[in-house]
């Protein structure tokens, strides 16, 4: 049988420390007990608001509305440049 190269045992090493990772996690979470569910139960019902405002929304709606200012903005100038140079002929 022939001998493992470095990046063969480099991969099994990986390969056991991947299962042993997986094995924590999986006793960990049966482990944990459902609290939350009691939690959620003992609290009244809140009304929550449709309009829940992510930060990343909010920049692209800001950033959305001066693009579209600075558009709008350099469309009418070329319109005034246009009709000021048929003006001149």
């Amino acid at each position: 049988m022939s001998r493992k190269t470095k990046e063969e045992k480099k991969l099994a090493e990986y390969r056991r420390r991947l299962k042993h990772l997986q094995q924590a996690v999986q006793t960990e979470n049966l482990n944990q007990p459902k609290k939350s569910n009691l939690i959620e139960e003992s609290r009244p019902k809140e009304k929550k608001s449709d309009q829940v405002v992510d930060p990343s929304h909010k920049f692209f709606n800001q950033d959305l509305k001066k693009s579209l200012l600075f558009i709008f903005l350099i469309i009418t100038l070329e319109f005034i440049i246009y009709f000021v140079r048929i003006k001149i002929y």
